[in-house]
């Protein structure tokens, strides 16, 4: 998979979050089964383990390019060295 391909299910899965976290909320709002209730978690959980996968992936892809895995680094110490200060 392409980097812009990743980009894009990862768009999908911010809107399918999004939505989630609607139907979670207007579930709560309303008296709703614990079993409806479980089904939503379920659904959300999916959605995590999906979006971790779909992380995995980019971070393989632009640490792949050997000029990007280099900026990775080096942005990743300026973060790290900041974070530490």
């Amino acid at each position: 998979m392409s980097v812009e391909s990743l980009r894009v299910k990862q768009r999908w899965l911010r809107l399918s979050f999004t939505m989630c976290c609607t139907s979670i909320e207007e579930a709560l709002k309303r008296d709703t089964s614990l079993a409806n209730l479980y089904a939503l978690q379920r659904q959300i959980m999916d959605k995590f383990g999906i979006q971790d996968t779909v992380q995995e992936h980019i971070l393989e892809l632009l640490l792949g390019v050997e000029t990007l895995s280099g900026e990775y680094e080096d942005d990743f110490k300026k973060r790290k060295n900041t974070a530490i200060k």
